[in-house]
């Protein structure tokens, strides 16, 4: 699972405790913490399509 924030304020709590709640519910679950300052560049998207069966992300403001 990658964890995707943009670097707004309080989202990386937000995915952090998200982490923490899907690790606690499903063993073995793997959980990568992916910041990204800009708007996702190509090869961040591209890691993500490719890399993860599910991704996280968060919009806090």
């Amino acid at each position: 699972m990658g964890l995707y924030w943009n670097y707004k304020r309080g989202g990386d709590i937000a995915l952090q405790r998200v982490g923490q709640f899907l690790r606690s519910r499903f063993a073995g679950l793997e959980a990568d913490f992916l910041p990204v300052q800009r708007g996702p560049q190509r090869g961040v998207l591209r890691k993500l399509l490719q890399g993860y069966d599910v991704v996280v992300g968060s919009t806090a403001d």
